[in-house]
């Protein structure tokens, strides 16, 4: 689970009928903003993920896999809107945390898609970087739009997992 930055949280991992506790993650990593919940031993089957909010605002975006490797990507889409033409958007901020055992290199961030030319990458923590196990880096993106229409893009990034993509709109 990735959060944003203000919100902090607790992440438990319930069983089938939700009443028992299998794993419980009340932070202690090195990002404050992520959670992982990993059992090995789990069967197929039907699980709950619980998150209580304890302070703070925000959004978060839950991930499962059916292994403790690869990348989150937090979040998956981003609207930059409202934004007047010849003006710039606030930046939006985008995560990507390793969920693997050890560390993992990036490659370079790209803006591709129909109107990446009124997108641009304002700040850039993640190409070409090596991210620590549980470690979380970012990238920020505006818009910038040159007419009144429907912008989209994507941002994407090479991770060991394959291109991992954010969809941008505004």
């Amino acid at each position: 689970m990735a959060a944003d930055a203000m919100l902090s949280f607790r992440l438990w991992l319930c069983d089938t009928n939700g009443a028992t506790e299998l794993h419980r993650d009340e932070g202690g990593q090195p990002d404050p903003r992520a959670r992982t919940v990993t059992r090995a031993e789990l069967r197929p089957g039907t699980y709950y993920v619980r998150v209580e909010r304890l302070a703070g605002h925000g959004g978060y975006v839950l991930a499962a896999t059916d292994r403790a490797e690869g990348v989150l990507v937090s979040p998956m889409r981003r609207d930059l809107s409202p934004v007047r033409v010849g003006e710039t958007s606030t930046a939006a901020h985008i995560g990507i945390t390793n969920l693997g055992q050890a560390p993992i290199s990036l490659g370079q961030v790209q803006m591709t898609g129909a109107n990446s030319s009124e997108f641009e990458i304002v700040e850039d923590r993640l190409s070409n970087q090596t991210l620590a196990r549980g470690a979380t880096r970012s990238v920020a993106v505006a818009l910038s739009p040159r007419s009144p229409r429907m912008k989209v893009a994507a941002l994407s990034l090479r991770a060991p997992d394959g291109v991992q993509k954010v969809d941008l709109a505004g």
